[in-house]
């Protein structure tokens, strides 16, 4: 196995190249490993590392997205056990790891709203949905992307058998033994979390945590982002999984902003939705916001995670934002982002169907395609302000999303010393 103490002997090692040359880690364009910080740090140090839930959006519209997933969360657990390039930064040698869908159903606060929804009933969307549940992927494989992951000497930071390719540069890049081959086997985990230890170190951990965060995208289209990571902390079966002395990071990708309810009887009571006529159910979370859970009692729910000391909690969000540093970064840093015009909630008729203003988008191939659209994630903007310092947003646009795994990393690991 791959121990994770290694992965200091390799940073101490590479530290005169690594001074030359550095990971751009907040996406900020510049090569310093800090995020703008506008918060005097808390003082936390927690010893029984870091509990780490991943919630993935596994509705119709993610399917470009949750492949960049894969390879992306592979690199978030590395920043943690095997950091590289992040000016000694120390590894996190106690990790777990969970995921969790977007998927609650139309429940509303434990309240089934099945009952409540006026039109025909949406099979994926009745009773409770995934209810929080730890969620298993039923994919036997990844595809890692090439040229994508940093690596150094040591071996420690690439897929099984792949190899660090460093050509002129200090840093290298992790590249499959045979060209084009990125498909990668998932161990065989038997419980539907995985986790390192220092009694126990698990070489295979990001893999087996990128393998977990494959779910498909056949969830209710009604996401409840923040209602659906406040219940797996909840959930019976699943609170031995959040240690006292451990660190609470959660982390939202989402193309669409969180709507989850307090209220679904009068949510689904709006115009918006009792007359499905109109169009408009895509829009009808953030025209009502009074029957959706206030974004403080989302952030008092997971500090009572943590005996309500909220400084145990880290947040970080690949969400609808428009790319820059207006609306990417830690939370103190990106005061501006709700006053600008991309993050309005602008209804637009397209077609037939009402949907808020794209906040940003995103196109590949050649001739270049939309692949991904993405609408203004106000509300999770305004969780990681709240969080402060320990809250961070990065837009799920960007072709890269390296520097948000890296970056949230080098949020939490710091309390952990």
């Amino acid at each position: 196995m791959r121990a994770a103490a290694t992965a200091l002997l390799t940073s101490v090692a590479l530290a005169g190249c690594l001074q030359n040359e550095q990971l751009d880690l907040d996406g900020d364009g510049d090569t310093d490993t800090d995020v703008k910080d506008t918060e005097e740090p808390v003082e936390l140090h927690l010893d029984g590392g870091v509990d780490l839930l991943i919630v993935v959006d596994n509705s119709i519209s993610m399917a470009q997205e949750q492949k960049m997933l894969e390879t992306s969360v592979f690199h978030l657990v590395n920043s943690l056990v095997n950091p590289f390039g992040q000016d000694f930064v120390f590894p996190v040698d106690d990790v777990r790891a969970a995921v969790v869908s977007t998927n609650m159903g139309f429940s509303a606060n434990g309240v089934s709203g099945d009952e409540y929804w006026p039109g025909d009933m949406v099979s994926e969307c009745q009773g409770f949905g995934d209810d929080g549940a730890f969620q298993v992927s039923t994919e036997t494989t990844v595809s890692i992307e090439t040229d994508a992951i940093p690596c150094g000497d040591a071996l420690l930071h690439c897929p099984p058998d792949w190899k660090c390719e460093f050509g002129e540069s200090c840093i290298g890049r992790c590249e499959p033994p045979t060209p084009g081959e990125t498909e990668l086997a998932c161990p065989e985990l038997g419980e539907s979390y995985a986790e390192t230890s220092p009694e126990a170190p698990n070489g295979d951990l990001s893999l087996e945590v990128a393998c977990l965060s494959s779910l498909g995208t056949d969830g209710c289209g009604f996401e409840q982002q923040l209602s659906s990571a406040v219940r797996a902390t909840r959930r019976p079966g699943q609170e031995w999984f959040f240690r006292d002395n451990a660190a609470l990071g959660v982390m939202i990708v989402s193309d669409e902003d969180d709507c989850s309810m307090r209220d679904n009887a009068g949510l689904f009571g709006a115009d918006e939705v009792a007359d499905q006529s109109q169009m408009k159910i895509n829009i009808a979370c953030g025209e009502n916001p009074e029957f959706l859970l206030g974004v403080e009692e989302i952030v008092d729910a997971l500090a009572t995670v943590k005996g309500g000391v909220e400084e145990a909690v880290f947040f970080a969000a690949i969400v609808g934002v428009p790319p820059g540093e207006v609306c990417e970064g830690r939370g103190d840093a990106i005061a501006g982002c709700l006053l600008t015009p991309e993050m309005q909630l602008v209804p637009e008729l397209v077609g037939s169907t009402w949907f808020f203003r794209q906040a940003c988008s995103r196109s590949a191939g050649d001739p270049p395609v939309e692949v991904t659209k993405a609408y203004p994630g106000r509300r999770f903007v305004e969780l990681a302000q709240s969080f402060g310092s320990r809250g961070y947003v990065y837009s799920i646009c960007n072709d890269d999303w390296m520097p948000a795994m890296a970056g949230f990393a080098s949020i939490i690991a710091p309390t952990m010393y």
